[in-house]
């Protein structure tokens, strides 16, 4: 499985909202929950290994963490897109009682037109924010109206689980384990092994493996010669 970590969502208050027509996303994972809704055509979503068809009137969330990518099913599939940062999602999670399945039913589309207008209008980053933080409220309350919401896991913070894969992400060309990791961070080896497992549902020599094998693709693909 060939796959990418998306660094930019581990930034506070990240916030993203867009109303398109592709391109969709290869496989990839970051620290930021994701809502996706889908008011015309039909899509393929790929959580954790395991294939969703969302259609019209459906939507994806996608936990933080979560390998996940999208692909159309239909020609101009159009959707709506929320990322934002945990620490934005977890209250809200908290108020409606859980996160959502990864398929849910959602076709206010009324409702996410205001949503997108209001941030794309905002005249401020601190308005861009509190719109954000608002729609995703109102967004989860109406998904929870007619959505099963399960149990949130213990989710803690991320802060150290993405400064340990931006620290792989920096030196994954290097003779890096699992020993000089935890010891970089000041965690025992058997600790630090269950704690990335935990959040990365691989162990982390696999994890190593796979951002090595996606480098060594890019140099084929590149200009550099095999040797």
């Amino acid at each position: 499985m060939s796959y990418y970590y998306e660094s930019r969502p581990d930034m506070p208050s990240y916030h993203y909202v867009k109303h398109k027509t592709g391109p969709f996303t290869p496989l990839h994972f970051h620290s930021a929950p994701e809502l996706l809704f889908v008011r015309r055509g039909k899509m393929l979503a790929s959580v954790r290994g395991e294939e969703y068809v969302i259609g019209a009137g459906e939507g994806c969330f996608v936990d933080r963490f979560c390998v996940h990518s999208f692909s159309e099913l239909e020609v101009d599939t159009e959707i709506y897109v929320f990322v934002g940062n945990s620490e934005l999602f977890e209250p809200i999670f908290s108020d409606v009682g859980g996160v959502p399945g990864v398929k849910l039913v959602f076709d206010d589309f009324d409702l996410l037109d205001r949503v997108v207008e209001y941030y794309e209008g905002a005249k401020s980053e601190a308005l861009r924010l509190a719109c954000f933080k608002g729609g995703a409220e109102l967004l989860l309350a109406r998904i929870a109206e007619s959505n099963e919401m399960l149990p949130a896991a213990e989710r803690g913070s991320s802060t150290d689980i993405c400064a340990v894969l931006r620290y792989i992400g920096e030196h994954f060309t290097e003779d890096i384990t699992l020993g000089s990791i935890s010891a970089e961070f000041g965690y025992s080896p058997q600790y630090f092994s269950r704690i990335f497992h935990r959040y990365m549902k691989v162990n982390l020599t696999e994890y190593i493996n796979i951002a090595r094998v996606n480098y060594a693709r890019k140099l084929l693909d590149s200009d550099k010669n095999v040797a």
